[in-house]
């Protein structure tokens, strides 16, 4: 497992690979601009004692990964704001069992953060699930499922969870 800093690129190419919390990040585009990202937390990042600490430097790595040399501009602004809010909320319930008495976790094996989803707040992201019930969802499968950085995806995107 590399560490956080080895994460990232001396040269600011995108990195979306290993780092302390996260074993992959893969983004799902669809054809108007509309954007997933899926961010697979490592077993430390899931169990983090110090959940807003993980929180950052899980964004940070979204921030490594997804580089307007990427592709990717406008993170500093509502889009941004909503990323970071539903990435906060999957950290704070990553441990919450799946619904229904299901195997794993109710967030699901991935993180996924929306870029059509507007910024739920705290005080709704358990009736919102993490903002997944907010928005408007694209029409249509995604038109690629990639990693910004150009390497082949490790892991399977499956989505939103329940």
């Amino acid at each position: 497992m590399a560490s956080p800093g080895i994460a990232a690129r001396a040269d600011g190419a995108p990195y979306c690979g290993a780092s302390q919390y996260v074993a992959e990040i893969t983004v799902e585009k669809w054809s108007n601009g509309d954007f997933r990202v899926s961010l697979w937390p490592t077993a430390e990042g899931r169990h983090a004692s110090d959940r807003d600490a993980a929180t950052n430097v899980m964004w940070q790595a979204i921030r490594r990964c997804l580089t307007p040399s990427a592709g990717f501009s406008g993170l500093d602004g509502p889009v941004g704001a909503s990323l970071q809010d539903q990435l906060r909320c999957h950290e704070s319930l990553a441990l919450v069992p799946a619904l229904g008495g299901g195997k794993g976790y109710a967030t699901g094996d991935t993180f996924d953060i929306e870029s059509w989803r507007p910024t739920a707040g705290p005080t709704h992201w358990f009736s919102t699930k993490c903002g997944n019930t907010l928005g408007t969802d694209p029409t249509g499968p995604p038109v690629r499922t990639y990693r910004p950085d150009g390497v082949k995806p490790q892991y399977t995107a499956s989505g939103e969870h329940q």
